[in-house]
């Protein structure tokens, strides 16, 4: 993601990550220490607070993707929702895609006129 983060984000493309420790405590860390462990990957699109993605807790945001997309988020790197500039959900990727394919679905997006 880092890449296609840098790849189109002068057209407008932005990587949102929202860490989750619903997945076999993979974040167990605090926000501060999440952001700085994905920094060492070169993360630096937007990094948001701890959240969680599934069941009764799920972040309204979440909710949302879900309800456009339904089914449970089956692993927190892999769930991806591709977000229109109007805040329409018009993909989800559940990590079985390739990168091209990704990227592909992100420039068509990204050259659709508004």
């Amino acid at each position: 993601m880092v890449r296609l983060h840098r790849s189109y984000r002068n057209r407008g493309f932005t990587v949102f990550a929202f860490p989750c420790n619903q997945f076999f405590g993979q974040e167990p860390g605090t926000n501060p220490e999440i952001a700085e462990f994905a920094k060492r990957y070169g993360v630096e699109f937007p990094m948001f607070a701890k959240i969680d993605v599934n069941g009764s807790q799920a972040h309204p945001v979440f909710k949302y993707l879900k309800a456009a997309f339904p089914g449970e988020v089956s692993w927190n790197f892999k769930g991806r929702w591709l977000i229109a500039r109007n805040g329409t959900p018009v993909h989800r990727f559940e990590g079985s895609e390739a990168w091209s394919s990704i990227e592909e679905r992100i420039v068509a997006e990204l050259d659709k006129k508004e």
